[in-house]
């Protein structure tokens, strides 16, 4: 038995969409706002607050999914893609929901 399956009952491409969607966004946006920060942008928000909004961004999946219909070889793959894809949308926002709540507004 693949530990994957014994974790989260679902297909390895359901997991790592859920993982890379959901991090990646995070990490990304974070870590590219920063360095446009040291490079000599303004920043009128909190490192923080842009991470809260970097998670939030994972809620997107619209150009995802038209991609999955293009891309999918068939439709077992296809739902796999589509449950990652919603999945990822909900801890990403409860993730953005939380993080924003905990980190105080700036003045």
């Amino acid at each position: 038995m693949r530990l994957c399956s014994t974790i989260f009952p679902a297909d390895a491409t359901t997991v790592a969409l859920v993982i890379a969607r959901s991090l990646g966004k995070i990490i990304g946006i974070t870590v590219f706002a920063w360095l446009a920060i040291k490079l000599g942008g303004k920043a009128h928000i909190q490192l923080k607050a842009i991470a809260g909004v970097g998670a939030l961004a994972g809620m997107g999946m619209t150009v995802s999914l038209v991609v999955a219909e293009i891309a999918a070889k068939n439709q077992s793959e296809l739902n796999e893609v589509r449950l990652g894809l919603f999945i990822s949308a909900i801890l990403s926002g409860l993730i953005g929901y939380i993080w924003l709540r905990r980190t105080p507004a700036s003045k």
